[in-house]
């Protein structure tokens, strides 16, 4: 028993402005999509050959520092993502986790033409106090 790796770093790209971090963008095979598609009886671990036949993309993390939102570094982080996922051959993706008074990532979405789908509750607990 071995494990594969599953991500396809060439979907998450970082991007900087004269040496400086300025953001980040990760995005990954929106798994689901195949677990969806296996019966009960044949849950398993993933391999990369199931993840090729996932047609959608999963961002579950994206940021943009606040003094480069706007920016061309911005729009470059966008165009690598939108190019990744075509030549990837997704034809779908999925932004996860934004923040409903995220109200700048909220308007990039749906410049897209991105619709909420969900919303999410979020839930914490501490793991030093739980027990």
């Amino acid at each position: 028993n071995s494990f594969e790796p599953l991500e396809d770093w060439s979907l998450s790209f970082i991007v900087e402005v004269r040496g400086e971090p300025a953001g980040i963008w990760v995005t990954t095979p929106d798994y689901n999509e195949a677990y969806r598609a296996m019966t009960h009886s044949s849950i398993k671990a993933l391999t990369a050959a199931d993840t090729e036949k996932i047609r959608g993309g999963c961002v579950p993390e994206f940021a943009v520092l606040p003094k480069f939102r706007r920016s061309k570094a911005a729009v470059a982080l966008v165009l690598a993502y939108w190019e990744a996922t075509l030549k990837r051959g997704f034809d779908h993706n999925i932004i996860c986790y934004v923040r409903e008074d995220n109200h700048d990532s909220i308007a990039m979405a749906e410049g897209f033409g991105a619709v909420r789908m969900k919303r999410f509750r979020l839930y914490e607990t501490s793991l030093t106090d739980s027990y």
